[in-house]
């Protein structure tokens, strides 16, 4: 994939995260490989408790999708955040993807310390790739949820809570840290 196109789709994800919450940010000049994309839930079976739930409108078209954030984990010197987006009316129905349905609109989803004022992007490995889901290679299909995961560094041990970004979306605010 071309890393403009690459640019694009972590930012779209995080989109449909951040519909019932404050954004912003910069686009990013990374892409996932959608690696990070297997379903979280036959993995390890936490996306079951929903712990916050927004609506991201469509960027050129009507309709929105549903988002619902499941955790946000510490294993290690790694944090994984796990959600579920579900596509609503609007889209073809066929499988949209994350691009597809909002554009440049979103970036890639960051967190955001409160406390200590520390924000966290999305780790990336030893070739620069982002571990998130890819935005083009993310298919949509109405009414079907699609279980997603970002990676990121974990925050030190005082920390219960953070806000999600993404985009020009609201934030989620006060998303739990399990540990």
């Amino acid at each position: 994939m071309r890393p403009s196109v690459r640019a694009a789709v972590p930012a779209l994800l995080l989109a449909f995260l951040l519909a019932g919450c404050s954004g912003g940010g910069a686009p990013d000049d990374g892409g996932g490989d959608g690696q990070a994309a297997e379903s979280t839930a036959e993995a390890s079976g936490e996306t079951t408790e929903v712990v916050a739930e927004t609506v991201w409108p469509y960027q050129d078209r009507e309709g929105e999708a549903r988002v619902q954030v499941h955790a946000l984990r510490v294993r290690g010197e790694l944090a994984q955040l796990t959600l579920t987006v579900t596509a609503g009316r609007g889209g073809d129905g066929q499988g949209d993807n994350l691009y597809s349905l909002y554009g440049s609109v979103v970036t890639e989803p960051y967190l955001v310390d409160t406390a200590n004022l520390t924000r966290y992007n999305v780790v990336r490995d030893s070739d620069g790739i982002a571990q998130a889901p890819d935005v083009v290679d993310t298919r949509l299909v109405f009414d079907q949820p699609v279980d997603l995961s970002y990676t990121f560094a974990a925050p030190p041990d005082d920390v219960t809570a953070m806000d999600l970004y993404v985009g020009a979306f609201p934030p989620v605010t006060d998303v739990p840290v399990v540990r």
